[in-house]
């Protein structure tokens, strides 16, 4: 949970910084989506190791977490960012507001239901990069423990130890979106 909290937090910090920057330089926008792109399809398998190579303790696993959640945030931010009313925008404009006073006054507002349905997405994300960090190699942990059930063929133990994991991710999305629709009361609700 450590783990995948921090690649969280990290993962979704850089993604929404990303929006913030890519929506006030829309020249760098296409580059900066492909680049956003490319490390969303990289293979968590195949970077794994190097990374655990490269950096020690949890370093790696948090790395992996936050590199599955980057994507999804960026795209619900810059979602969320061009969803701002026009006039509003022309307003601010219209009384010597520039791009950033936008940003601030309009743009972020607007944004928070779509950077919260991406921040949902991102929740059982970062648990899956974490769990994958560590499958690839940590000391304990989810990743570990299935490791070890599988080895010694403990078929229930393996998947007593998924739904642990998919339950867990369960929770951070469910707490996500409580949280986002705390945060969010004027956004238009899905009809039960």
């Amino acid at each position: 949970m450590r783990t995948a909290g921090w690649g969280w937090l990290w993962g979704n910090a850089i993604g929404i910084a990303f929006a913030f920057l890519l929506i006030q330089f829309p020249l760098i926008e296409k580059a900066g989506m492909q680049l956003a792109l490319v490390s969303y399809c990289l293979p968590v398998i195949a970077i794994g190791p190097v990374l655990a190579v490269l950096f020690t303790g949890d370093k790696s696993k948090v790395i992996l977490a936050a590199i599955s959640v980057i994507f999804t945030t960026l795209v619900g931010a810059l979602v969320g960012l061009r969803s701002a009313d026009r006039t509003s925008l022309d307003l601010i404009r219209a009384y010597g507001g520039g791009k950033w006073t936008q940003l601030w006054k309009v743009r972020l507002r607007t944004s928070l239901p779509s950077l919260f349905a991406g921040l949902r997405i991102a929740a059982p994300a970062a648990m899956l990069g974490a769990i994958i960090g560590e499958y690839l190699g940590a000391e304990s942990g989810l990743g570990v423990a299935m490791i070890n059930s599988q080895q010694s063929l403990a078929v229930e133990r393996t998947w007593g130890i998924a739904l642990v994991a998919t339950a867990l991710s369960g929770l951070a999305y469910g707490l996500t979106a409580l949280i986002g629709r705390l945060l969010t009361p004027w956004a238009p609700r899905a009809a039960k």
